[in-house]
């Protein structure tokens, strides 16, 4: 990851996270736009960063890339819970010997007041991670980018179809915006050669990949050397079937509260265990994780 960007990271679980505004964002990727090197984006959510977890391989392709553009209402949760600091509390500490007790009890008190705070205000949670910056939004913002600087983008992945009409509803909006291509492809390393070569036949600025994570990252990572005129590549998950209307996007009110996850479980049930590993899992592991570092962090002070 660009170095000059590490005062501006948060670790959470072991995977770096730009902790930049979408304005930040927007103007780091003009940077690359007219650079001479190729750089990649992804846009982790609390899902990447479960499978982080069990995939090094993933890990250490999240790590990596230029900017990480955190996309997931938990991640300003996990943030805020992380850079928390844990004071004594007479009503808890009061008991000796019980430490690492009293310490968890704490923890788990510190978690369920941001959770609150990022329902009933949530700006209270934007202190360390300003803002979420869904992967949809941040496609607008490089369409309109790209329009400005006569860039031209190309969509790949999503099902047969979907990229086409997500690129007219991109050309829409912007009708100067110049695509080069859409194609549905597929992440399987077998059909990479086809791939580049049909992208290497065009003259893309932009690549929008939507194979999901985290195959859309792995075949960045694989292929990005080999792509002759592509500044910038970007993992974007299921955007292209918010954009296209496949998908119906949460209402206001629901991202506002930041449940809009429940509201994917509402309109697609099939979700429940994704959702679940994205909910009740994450939070309890990053729950854990800070634990271990305020136990070590005590562990140092004794000493």
């Amino acid at each position: 990851m660009n170095h000059e960007l590490r005062d501006k990271e948060i670790n959470i679980l072991g995977v770096e996270i730009n902790t930049l505004n979408k304005d930040q964002v927007v103007n780091k990727i003009d940077q690359f736009l007219l650079s001479q090197n190729k750089h990649y984006i992804v846009t982790p959510n609390p899902e990447f960063l479960m499978v982080a977890q069990k995939d090094q391989e993933f890990k250490n392709i999240l790590n990596k890339a230029d900017l990480a553009v955190p996309d997931g209402i938990g991640l300003l949760w996990a943030s805020s819970l992380i850079r928390s600091k844990i004071k004594d509390l007479f009503f808890i500490d009061r008991f000796p010997g019980r430490r690492q007790r009293s310490t968890r009890i704490k923890v788990y008190l510190k978690s369920i007041f941001y959770g609150l705070m990022l329902i009933l205000y949530p700006k209270y949670c934007q202190k360390v991670i300003s803002e979420r910056i869904t992967g949809t939004d941040l496609i607008f913002d490089i369409a309109k980018l790209c329009e400005q600087k006569k860039c031209s983008i190309f969509l790949l992945g999503a099902k047969e179809g979907v990229a086409e009409v997500c690129a007219l509803k991109l050309f829409k909006k912007y009708p100067n915006l110049k695509i080069s291509g859409t194609y549905s492809g597929n992440p399987e390393q077998k059909y990479d050669k086809h791939i580049v070569d049909i992208l290497n036949n065009t003259k893309t600025d932009v690549l929008l990949v939507a194979y999901g994570h985290p195959k859309q990252e792995k075949w960045i990572s694989r292929n990005l050397s080999k792509l002759e005129n592509i500044k910038v590549a970007i993992g974007v998950g299921g955007a292209f079937d918010f954009i296209s209307g496949k998908v119906k996007r949460a209402p206001k009110i629901f991202k506002r509260l930041g449940l809009e996850w429940f509201y994917r479980v509402i309109r697609q049930p099939q979700r429940f265990n994704r959702i679940l590993t994205a909910t009740w899992q994450f939070s309890n592991e990053v729950i854990e994780y800070k634990l271990k570092e305020t136990w070590k962090d005590a562990d140092r002070n004794a000493n």
